[in-house]
């Protein structure tokens, strides 16, 4: 089993007064597309995480068959919230999948790829990262046996510095996928890639 922890915690402060999980984009609130794309994936598991705005993220997440949680030390960065998804992760999960929220471009051809080279692999000290044209990008797949190790990490913004101290077991997965490079913070980039979908 792999568990999709997707992090719409955070109140998105360079894109302004507005949450960005919850504005329109391509027809449908932000964190939706990432949402809907990991449900429709091989992923048996899918943790939401919330903190900024709670209640509006459980309205825009309504009856789908996910488990939340709440993060409420959400404003001291995203390694608590990666923490309070892998916490409450199903026992059984052999894999976690840090997922962000203002990434809605991924296709679920790309959760799919990832899980299916994870269980190839079949290595327990695995972690996976998605490459397009040999630029890392995300998501992250950490093996199971780094739990202890995440909920411990001390780094305020991601799991970046696990991926560094365990650089030899890194395996690039090759995407043809953009979508794995491209986040939205700033009002400047959600018109201008809104637009181009509208137009």
């Amino acid at each position: 089993m792999i568990t999709a922890i997707l992090l719409a915690a955070g109140a998105s402060r360079r894109m302004g007064p507005a949450n960005k999980l919850m504005l329109s984009y391509k027809g449908k609130p932000m964190v939706l597309h990432t949402l809907d794309a990991l449900i429709a994936s091989k992923i048996e598991h899918v943790v939401v995480v919330k903190g900024h705005q709670p209640e509006a993220i459980d309205s825009i997440v309504g009856e789908r068959s996910v488990q939340m949680v709440h993060n409420p030390d959400w404003e001291k960065g995203m390694t608590g919230s990666i923490q309070a998804g892998v916490g409450i992760a199903d026992p059984g999960t052999r894999g976690y999948l840090i997922c962000q929220g203002d990434m809605p471009d991924i296709l679920t051809s790309t959760y799919n790829i990832l899980y299916d080279e994870f269980h190839a692999l079949n290595n327990e000290k695995q972690i996976l990262l998605p490459a397009f044209k040999n630029k890392r990008g995300n998501p992250v797949l950490f093996c199971s046996s780094y739990r202890q190790e995440i909920l411990t990490h001390r780094e305020p913004e991601g799991c970046r510095e696990l991926v560094k101290k365990y650089g030899s077991r890194v395996s690039l997965v090759e995407i043809n996928d953009p979508g794995i490079l491209r986040d939205i913070d700033t009002p400047k980039e959600f018109q201008l890639r809104n637009k181009r979908w509208f137009s």
